[in-house]
């Protein structure tokens, strides 16, 4: 592997650890995007921007700044189609530890903005429902009104009340209740680190569950059609609720940034510890940047058998019409193939994920193959079926 790529793994393993330790998934996808950032435009309503209440504090008054909220113009706002023309970046490198962290509690996800100015603050936030006024008494916020708010009042009490019950994370919904903006309501999770979680639960343990109805569905379940998801996406069919991704940053804490199975860049989930909607299994697929993780898929995995590329999600079957292989793809470094095998050459110098095969017998189900001494791409003895 080169200093360059275990460096970045080293980094982004450590960084992703301790965001799942603790919990912090706001970091990794901007909060106000986990529960419904997307439902939120810009406004230049002097009436609406001076509404926003105070991040630091519910209601009072202080002065505009510079926040870290707010979506870059450029990407857009709720993706309304699943389809189009692959990613063509291919996304930024990620920086692992040794396999990146997987798994961790879900999260609504989205891309953490890196700018945008917050909105004039000051003015008494609106703080009952999504959009009354008077004491904080719903966890509803103005992105999600009409029976989505009628159905977190009637069934998300025992996520919603603890948070009512807390001040600061009670201030956290006076304030993002008074939000018309991405970067005030950014601006307000900011403000309250310590109560996001909780109110990204009532969301995502109930808003997108038991009331998923009226509010959308939560990244990674069922769905057939765009508007069944509170992402504004569904991959398609019998599909699951995702977004369009260009790297992993873009995705949910429990989403990575890979290539679908009709070539569209999408966050697909992680199933490291969590079941994969129907439809799907969970199996070894390459990210943007190159790493085989475990996600769901609707096809065969890295190192499943296939015999047709049109098997696998990688589009590449070592096998052929009458003779079984495995799913493969070319390769950066043993991370970038499933657990049970090697990055390796195979018999035209070209780097390719063979299954490693301490016992001969391995090899046996691929007549193409033949259990062999090779040497990896990071210089070490290893027995794989070479090709």
């Amino acid at each position: 592997m080169s200093s360059t790529r275990l460096n970045r793994a080293l980094l982004r393993g450590a960084t992703l650890r301790r965001i799942r330790t603790l919990g912090a998934a706001c970091w990794v996808a901007g909060c106000a995007n986990l529960i419904g950032l997307d439902d939120y435009t810009e406004s230049d309503d002097p009436v609406r921007q001076a509404s926003g209440g105070d991040p630091g504090s519910a209601g009072a008054s202080g002065e505009g700044g510079e926040s870290t909220g707010g979506r870059p113009a450029a990407t857009g706002g709720r993706p309304t189609e699943t389809g189009g023309a692959p990613a063509s970046t291919g996304g930024s490198q990620n920086t692992d530890g040794a396999r990146p962290a997987t798994g961790g509690r879900g999260a609504m996800g989205g891309a953490r903005s890196g700018g945008g100015a917050a909105p004039v603050v000051g003015g008494a936030p609106a703080t009952s429902g999504a959009g009354g006024g008077g004491p904080v008494t719903s966890c509803a916020l103005p992105a999600y009104e009409g029976a989505c708010a009628s159905c977190i009042d009637a069934s998300c009490g025992s996520v919603c009340d603890p948070c009512l019950g807390d001040p600061d994370c009670r201030a956290l919904i006076a304030c993002a209740q008074g939000c018309f903006s991405n970067s005030c309501l950014e601006g307000c999770f900011d403000a309250h680190p310590d109560s996001s979680d909780a109110l990204i639960e009532v969301y995502d343990s109930c808003a997108y569950t038991s009331c998923a109805a009226s509010c959308g569905a939560r990244f990674g379940a069922a769905c057939d059609l765009d508007e069944e998801c509170a992402t504004g996406t569904c991959s398609g069919p019998e599909g699951f609720c995702t977004f369009l991704c260009e790297d992993d940053l873009d995705c949910p804490i429990d989403g990575w940034c890979a290539r679908d199975v009709d070539g569209i860049t999408r966050c697909l989930p992680d199933c490291s510890d969590s079941d994969c909607p129907a439809g799907h299994h969970c199996g070894y697929v390459s990210t943007l940047d190159d790493f085989a993780l475990p996600l769901c898929t609707s096809l065969q995995a890295l190192s499943e058998p296939c015999f047709s590329d049109a098997e696998c999600h990688s589009f590449w079957c070592t096998g052929s019409p009458g003779a079984q292989g495995w799913c493969t793809t070319p390769c950066v470094d043993n991370l970038s193939c499933a657990a049970d095998s090697s990055c390796a050459a195979d018999s035209f110098g070209d780097p390719l994920c063979l299954l490693t095969c301490e016992d001969p017998a391995t090899c046996s189900p691929y007549p193409a193959s033949e259990c062999s001494a090779t040497v990896d791409v990071e210089g070490n003895d290893v027995d794989s079926c070479w090709l």
